[in-house]
């Protein structure tokens, strides 16, 4: 179960981040890390904070970036000097051509993982903002990616089991879980870690349930027993 999981660390504060993943037994095989530690800590630092505290997870940057392919290659190259980072992600709305030259520029080293539909979207804000089906533009950019030879999405759990029996080569990261009574926040398409596994789930991410649990190892060893 513990390859299943990536920790998404959310918090922005260098002491708390310590003290959770000092706390908590075994280490995560795969720690998140996005925009907002990035920007609270810089990038070198955060790696090094978290490398230092759990030095064998592997670690999935969640940058999503999204711009001109240019843009996209330049601001991957330098992250291929840190070995420990092992996913990527991109927007997939990007085009294929922004996703085939950052698939070039990863050279091999780490999985480039294409974000389709937010999971903080919910159907009826994509048809009233942009007058569009949430399925349909799922659908649409999960093939953009595996054009552009993708292996990897981010997508809601309920995308899981159509995209797979579509096609067979995607790995499938899934946000959105949460425990049964759980608060969405702001997530509008959740699902509980046992349906997503059900689902075809690869692997899920999970933050709020461990980080904000009143007794985070506690919640971190029942997540491992699922």
């Amino acid at each position: 179960m513990l390859t299943k999981i990536a920790l998404a660390l959310d918090i922005a504060d260098e002491e708390n981040i310590s003290k959770l993943l000092s706390l908590l037994e075994p280490k995560p095989h795969i720690i998140k890390i996005g925009l907002e530690l990035i920007s609270a800590l810089g990038i070198q630092k955060a790696l090094n904070l978290t490398q230092s505290l759990s030095p064998q997870s592997e670690i999935f940057l969640d940058f999503k970036l999204h711009d001109i392919p240019n843009t996209v290659t330049k601001a991957i190259k330098p992250l291929l000097q840190h070995k420990q980072i092992k996913y990527l992600t991109v927007h997939t709305l990007g085009g294929h051509k922004m996703l085939t030259e950052a698939l070039k520029a990863v050279e091999g080293q780490i999985n480039l993982v294409g974000v389709t539909v937010l999971t903080s979207h919910s159907e009826q804000e994509i048809k009233t903002d942009l007058n569009l089906e949430l399925n349909s533009l799922s659908q649409n950019l999960v093939k953009n990616a595996h054009l552009a030879g993708l292996n990897w999405l981010v997508s809601s759990v309920w995308e899981c089991l159509a995209i797979k029996q579509k096609y067979n080569n995607f790995k499938i990261i899934t946000p959105g879980i949460r425990f049964s009574g759980q608060n969405k926040a702001d997530q509008a398409r959740i699902a509980s870690p046992t349906t997503a596994l059900e689902q075809g789930s690869d692997i899920m991410v999970i933050g709020r349930a461990v980080c904000e649990a009143e007794n985070p190892q506690m919640a971190w060893q029942s997540l491992l027993k699922i």
